[in-house]
């Protein structure tokens, strides 16, 4: 994407590079997801597949997403409908 840059450490040495692309090869990107989840209607629903939808493309399959929400049993369903996966918490206002 346009505008976005990584800062890589300096180093001097062939093995230093490798051991910095191993390392960040194996971190895994975690996002959370924070609406009004929990109340959902089917554009709410359709909405949060495509949300995930997008961060899967763009981080990979791998990519820990969480989602925040007022009724976490009834978001934890919708991703069972939707045969989607990822980890609720409660949100409280």
């Amino acid at each position: 994407m346009e505008g976005r840059f990584e800062v890589y450490p300096f180093t001097s040495s062939t093995a230093g590079v490798a051991r910095f692309a191993r390392r960040r090869r194996r971190q895994q990107k975690q996002i959370v997801i924070t609406g009004w989840y929990g109340t959902e209607t089917v554009g709410d629903k359709a909405i949060l597949a495509q949300i995930m939808e997008r961060y899967r493309a763009e981080y990979g399959p791998d990519v820990a997403l969480t989602i925040s929400s007022i009724h976490p049993f009834v978001t934890r369903r919708t991703l069972y409908e939707l045969g989607m996966s990822a980890d609720v918490v409660p949100a409280y206002s």
